[in-house]
């Protein structure tokens, strides 16, 4: 991140940077979140995304952030003895994709990455 304009901004432009401490906090959250899926997954990349449309759709909205977290493959992922492709890599993902893992790897997969975060 050492070259990047928006994680490095000058003394100037922090002066008018809103919420700096609690962006630190969540881009230590995404690259720990990001860590963990490269690690015990192989991820090459995570797609993160942030949209509230969908909560303007209801009569009573209550809109609120949720981040989603997309971990993109270009090889083959393992899980228990199921194999899984990621048929979009390097493309947009389809949003409404039914999802075709296991609720058994889901499970597996959520061990795995508390272990991982508990450790690291």
């Amino acid at each position: 991140m050492s070259n990047c304009e928006w994680c490095n901004l000058s003394d100037e432009d922090k002066k008018y940077t809103l919420y700096e401490d609690e962006w630190t906090d969540l881009r230590l959250i995404i690259q720990r979140i990001e860590s963990c899926l490269k690690a015990i997954l192989g991820a090459d990349l995570c797609n993160w995304t942030c949209l509230l449309n969908n909560f303007y759709k209801d009569d009573n909205p209550n809109p609120h952030v949720h981040l989603h977290c997309r971990p993109r493959y270009s090889k083959p992922v393992v899980i228990g003895d199921n194999s899984y492709i990621d048929e979009e890599f390097a493309h947009h993902y389809a949003l409404k994709k039914p999802s075709k893992i296991t609720d058994e790897d889901k499970q597996n997969i959520y061990v795995m990455m508390k272990e991982f975060l508990s450790l690291n």
